[in-house]
């Protein structure tokens, strides 16, 4: 398990499986940014259960942590920023 209790992660939008679930569900969790609150590696496959929602999240549906996320989106940006000295 990559992540611990307390981590915020972002889902991957790629990976998204909720069995028997609305579109709109489906789309309402992709991309999203969540806490991880309890690790669960009794099953197999091991999961993370999240503040929320009640869905089981693995490894593979979870793209990184959300603060690597932020610094890819934001790096680019702030750096423009530094270069117009502002």
């Amino acid at each position: 398990m990559k992540y611990k209790v307390g981590d915020k992660v972002k889902l991957r939008k790629d990976r998204l499986f909720i069995p028997d679930a609305e579109e709109s569900i489906k789309k309402t969790n992709s991309n999203r940014i969540v806490t991880i609150k309890e690790v669960e590696n009794t099953h197999c496959p091991e999961y993370y259960l999240v503040k929320e929602n009640h869905f089981g999240w693995t490894d593979d549906m979870i793209e990184c942590l959300a603060e690597e996320y932020k610094e890819e989106i934001f790096e680019p940006i702030l750096s423009r920023f530094e270069l117009l000295d502002i």
